[in-house]
């Protein structure tokens, strides 16, 4: 997701909460170079929300995190920790994992850094 700096005119300090961002397994697939995704491949990249692709010899590697949920295994692969870091909402920084930063509450989840949340009213 595209870091949107004016998300700090929509936020105060009073809507975010202390965290941590946690260490997520990360599912891994291969999309070769000049192809789509394979529709599984795809399905899964619509239904994560997240994904970073990686450039690799013939392709790229996707990932994506994981938590556990049924996929086709025969095109993923699991990385144990594989998700390590995020990435501040307003700014884009990367926020490594078990770095403390700050998180909204309730269905319209953000990550907010420090440097960010120190801007905010």
């Amino acid at each position: 997701m595209p870091s949107d700096p004016s998300i700090l005119t929509r936020l105060t300090k009073g809507d975010l909460d202390r965290s941590r961002v946690p260490i997520i397994d990360a599912l891994v697939a291969f999309v070769p170079e000049g192809q789509p995704p394979s529709p599984p491949i795809q399905q899964q990249l619509d239904a994560s929300g997240y994904q970073r692709w990686y450039p690799t010899d013939g392709g790229h590697l996707v990932k994506m995190p994981y938590r556990g949920d049924p996929v086709p295994m025969e095109h993923f692969r699991v990385e144990p920790g594989g998700w390590d870091h995020d990435h501040c909402d307003a700014c884009g920084v990367s926020i490594k994992t078990n770095v403390e930063c700050w998180t909204t509450r309730g269905a319209d989840f953000r990550l907010i850094c420090d440097a960010c949340f120190n801007q905010l009213k």
